[in-house]
């Protein structure tokens, strides 16, 4: 403190005051400018126990149920988080003392504390050979060093460290499919993403079912329809309705107008998550209603990047999940990721994506899974055009062995003793060529069972030897 007053009485130029005298003491610029509140604790058995947005709340050493301490409740003077103890049990930290609840410490204090055993002076000598501090924040000749010109310091771990944290597992807003982060939801025009997205919302914010098969935990969705009146969800959401296992929550907030993501766009959306008590899904629909239109000085690469970039960072922010719906190029492609609309800037800075495919007039569809934290999957979905619900059907392939047998099971019972090949067989089921391997293989699979018989290549019949064993045959 009487360093900061006299510091107060300098009146030279800036540029002339000595380095010494410019900058902070190691303990400031550790609490500027030092390691999330979980590098400080979990190394010495401190765990978070619960989190909501910046808020946590901290169990002691080997405390098993409830909690000893939050961040993010008590702040400093400057605004800055702080540690606050109110346990009794909590050693080092002092618990509440008479009139006060709770003992408060920012992150010098608590590195102090847990280290040095409150020793501040031995703190700050070792902060200081570590490079907080005057020199660690200045060049020789004064000037600030590119890294923390904007009060910015790399956070840089150890493995022990790291191992020793106790890092929260990844929330699953729908396990399997959509995970905290940023999910990009693609698929071409009018075939049911709109319908899907609002599935999901009203199944999350109820605590429903999604996809008619997934359970999942309430919390509180805000659905932008950017592309919608007002009258329009409403019919929508009635009809969703009545096919879906959910009722009607009001943790579920809807908007037609929304700002662009460069006209404050993300900074409502970031007014709603803190004014919710569990911010869980934002669904954005469509995602180039909303983007920052791209600018001449930027590559079309860097645009989608960045752009995807602001939004996951907020994701990551609130452990929410963000789902912009976007739409795939006209062309079909080997990659499935490389139909996404625009360039991989978008696809390579998302943590998930989902691509859904469906065939003009069919209610049968297919959903691509793929993510950093979700196992790649291929889901068979189906439309329910009456109540205009999405149902699952578990994985795709083995939806289509299903279909692909109680299909030529039939057409073999229809044509009992005549002779069927293959090339019939496909051209009666409207196989693909796609397929083609697939229904051969069960073919030869039907054959090996003693289902059916081969009279010669490429060629089948049921029954074998003129018995018709309909209850094996199944």
């Amino acid at each position: 403190m009487l360093i900061r007053a006299a510091r107060s009485f300098d009146e030279s130029p800036h540029e002339d005051t000595p380095t010494q005298l410019r900058g902070a003491s190691p303990g400031d610029d550790y609490n500027a400018c030092g390691p999330d509140w979980s590098e400080i604790l979990t190394p010495h058995g401190w765990v978070c126990a619960r989190t909501s947005g910046e808020k946590r709340y901290w169990a002691r050493p080997g405390k098993k149920v409830g909690w000893s301490a939050t961040t993010g409740f008590c702040t400093s003077k400057s605004g800055r988080s702080l540690f606050a103890v109110f346990t009794t049990d909590g050693h080092p930290f002092p618990g509440p003392n008479g009139s006060k609840p709770c003992s408060t410490h920012d992150k010098f204090g608590a590195y102090c504390l847990l280290n040095h055993a409150g020793d501040f002076g031995a703190a700050a000598r070792v902060l200081k050979q570590a490079g907080w501090g005057e020199r660690g924040t200045h060049n020789d000749n004064g000037t600030p060093k590119p890294e923390t010109k904007k009060g910015i310091r790399p956070k840089i771990f150890t493995l022990p460290a790291l191992l020793a944290m106790d890092l929260p597992p990844p929330k699953w807003v729908v396990p399997g499919i959509i995970c905290e982060g940023l999910t990009i939801f693609a698929g071409k025009p009018k075939l049911g993403k709109s319908f899907l997205a609002l599935n999901l919302a009203l199944t999350i914010a109820a605590g429903g079912k999604a996809i008619g098969s997934i359970p999942v935990k309430s919390g509180d969705v805000l659905y932008l329809c950017l592309e919608d009146r007002l009258r329009r969800v409403q019919d929508r959401s009635r009809k969703l309705l009545t096919g879906l296992d959910c009722g009607v929550s009001n943790r579920l907030h809807l908007s037609t107008e929304w700002p662009r993501q460069d006209k404050d766009g993300l900074v409502f959306i970031r007014e709603w998550m803190d004014s919710v008590p569990a911010p869980t899904l934002v669904i954005i629909d469509v995602w180039v209603r909303f983007r920052t239109p791209i600018g001449n000085s930027r590559s079309q690469y860097d645009h989608d990047y960045e752009t995807a970039a602001e939004v996951k960072a907020m994701a990551d922010k609130y452990g929410a999940a963000i789902m912009p719906v976007h739409h795939c190029k006209k062309a079909a492609a080997e990659d499935v990721l490389e139909e996404i609309s625009g360039t991989f800037g978008l696809a390579g800075c998302a943590d998930g994506a989902l691509i859904l495919t469906r065939a003009r007039g069919e209610c049968e569809a297919n959903l691509f899974v793929v993510g950093r934290d979700v196992e790649e999957d291929d889901l068979a979905l189906e439309f329910d055009p009456k109540t205009c619900c999405w149902f699952s059907h578990g994985k795709a392939k083995e939806r289509t062995e299903s279909l692909l047998k109680q299909n030529l099971i039939a057409l073999f019972k229809s044509n009992a003793g005549a002779v069927l090949p293959k090339s019939e067989i496909a051209a009666t089921l409207k196989i693909g060529e796609d397929k083609l391997q697939m229904m051969a293989t069960y073919l030869t699979r039907m054959v090996n069972e003693g289902l059916i018989e081969r009279v010669r290549q490429g060629q089948f019949r049921w029954p074998i030897n003129g018995t018709a064993d309909t209850e094996t045959f199944q």
